[in-house]
């Protein structure tokens, strides 16, 4: 009888305890009513015990209940409680003579309902079988006869006029014969029933788990709030994205603030006819992208964060725009650079002739220094539209950064020696080397103009197992969260005007990127920055 393993012998348990008590009591009712004075019970007492019987093993079932420990055995074995108090009360009142033996088909529906197909038939084959029993014992004086008592219309015949229906043993077989194939047509409308609700109720429960599998599996939140707004069902991405607060299961109550007026517009929205509305908003550094759809019973909440995308987004429309750049700096590069040089000479020779004397000089070295700066300027704007390049041959990284540091001196003249920390060799690396030596470069003269020229400035190379590692770090005041986050915008820069283009670094990484490193900053106030730059190992390289 092991029929439900998932555990609906202790939901049909439960069932079977309030029906019974509600038996119990209606039967005890109906006792004390017989009882007094109309002479239709002649053993009250028994059908007392036949009741408290029933209450006990109710609280057994109960028992069993709470430790978790009921079969389909033991319900079979209350229904056939159930018919053995049937027969007695029967037997108490009539026996075969009483109409009422139909109550017999209350057990069996039951037992059709609640236990397999085998079980429900050994019901009904034990009501009929107590029955005939009953009846057979009656006729042949082995129990004794109790009458119908004084409801004569009740008897098959009049007093005195023939046989009663308890001394014809044709009766007693007709009628159990009629009872058996009533209770086995019942039994089996009953198993048939419960069998294709069953068979549907697995079918939705098992539509119900794939459900719930593909809800759980989906990064999106996904959740139903019903007409009166209160929560059905949510999976984890709901939960993670909207989490709630202690006791919060209404729709608006579920919200974060920042999602409250937008969501109570798209409801409204949603009140008056619309099908579906989107939105997005910004919520506890987030951005949420919300999606709402009437459906049968209340509304669908899809949430997705959208944060990273929005933030791809952003990158691609910043390189774009960086690509639309370089397309005008190649040009500006053409028609600004030769005409500059021009300038350049010009005021040289105009140096020149005025032999160092002042006040002319000085006004003419500003000049040339200005000319010099905008030609730089132009150059770093060009540098960004540089496309791809071949990645280059092997080389030697350490001998790179020797390459950065000489040019990082001819610009910055006089400042304090570079440390290198670096062993020997060092790794190889398939990369251009002069587009790599100028990123390096930029490095360290932004590394010694955050030191005034003073120093230290460290400049370490490291072999990993998946890259090869450039640290440059200063000792100069470190920068804070907003301007380290900007660090690789373009034009941005933290220098005084005629130090800085705020070129240095986005030309870096553009050339980090394209030999397929990557390029971070750490840096806080009072610590100094360090820049990390990570090439990984190609095939060709040794």
């Amino acid at each position: 009888m092991a029929y439900d393993p998932d555990g609906k012998s202790e939901h049909f348990a439960r069932w079977l305890v309030r029906l019974r008590w509600r038996g119990i009591v209606l039967a005890t009712a109906v006792l004390v009513l017989l009882s007094a004075g109309t002479g239709l019970v002649r053993s009250p007492w028994l059908c007392a015990l036949v009741l408290a019987i029933l209450a006990a093993a109710n609280l057994a079932l109960d028992h069993q209940l709470r430790r978790g420990n009921v079969s389909d055995s033991s319900l079979f074995g209350q229904l056939g409680l159930d018919v053995a108090a049937i027969t007695v009360a029967l037997h108490l009142m009539g026996g075969v003579e009483n109409p009422f033996q139909v109550y017999y088909i209350f057990p069996t529906i039951i037992s059709g309902i609640v236990l397999p197909r085998s079980a429900a038939y050994g019901v009904a084959g034990l009501a009929s079988g107590l029955y005939l029993a009953m009846g057979l014992l009656e006729y042949a004086g082995v129990l004794p006869h109790h009458d119908v008592g004084p409801l004569p219309f009740w008897r098959a015949t009049p007093a005195g006029h023939g046989p009663d229906q308890f001394e014809d043993a044709g009766y007693l077989l007709g009628a159990a014969c009629v009872l058996l194939s009533t209770l086995l047509v019942a039994t089996y409308l009953t198993t048939q029933v419960a069998e294709r609700l069953r068979a549907q109720e697995q079918e939705l429960a098992a539509s119900r788990d794939r459900i719930e599998a593909v809800l759980r599996a989906l990064g999106e939140g996904v959740a139903f709030f019903g007409h009166d707004g209160r929560l059905v069902l949510a999976n984890a991405a709901f939960d993670r994205l909207v989490p709630a607060s202690p006791g919060a299961r209404l729709l608006l109550e579920r919200a974060p603030a920042a999602l409250r007026d937008p969501l109570t517009e798209a409801l409204g929205r949603l009140a008056a006819g619309a099908r579906h509305e989107t939105f997005e908003a910004a919520a506890d550094g987030r951005v949420l992208a919300c999606g709402l759809s009437r459906a049968p019973g209340g509304v669908a909440w899809v949430v997705e964060d959208v944060t990273d995308r929005r933030e791809a987004q952003a990158r691609a429309e910043t390189e774009r725009r960086l690509m639309d750049l370089g397309v005008l700096a190649a040009g500006l590069a053409h028609e600004v650079l030769n005409p500059l040089a021009s300038v350049a000479s010009s005021v040289q020779l105009a140096q020149e002739a005025a032999g160092g004397a002042e006040p002319i000089d000085a006004p003419l070295r500003q000049a040339r220094r200005r000319i010099a700066q905008l030609a730089e300027v132009v150059r770093s704007v060009a540098d960004l539209a540089r496309p791809p390049g071949a990645r280059g041959a092997p080389t030697p990284l350490v001998e790179v950064c020797r390459q950065a540091i000489e040019q990082a001196r001819d610009e910055r003249p006089g400042a304090a020696e570079v440390a290198v920390d670096a062993p020997p060799g060092g790794p190889t690396v398939v990369m251009a080397d002069a587009a790599m030596s100028t990123a390096l470069k930029n490095l360290l003269t932004n590394a010694i103009d955050a030191t005034d020229g003073r120093g230290p400035v460290t400049l370490r190379v490291r072999a990993e197992p998946d890259a090869a590692v450039v640290e440059v770090e200063d000792g100069g005041p470190g920068l804070g969260a907003e301007p380290a986050a900007r660090l690789f915008v373009p034009f941005f820069t933290t220098k005084p005007p005629s130090r800085g283009t705020g070129l240095g670094l986005p030309i870096a990484r553009s050339i980090v990127r394209e030999h397929g490193g990557e390029i971070a900053v750490d840096s806080a106030p009072g610590r100094g920055t360090r820049v990390t730059v990570r090439l990984p190992w190609q095939e060709t390289a040794a």
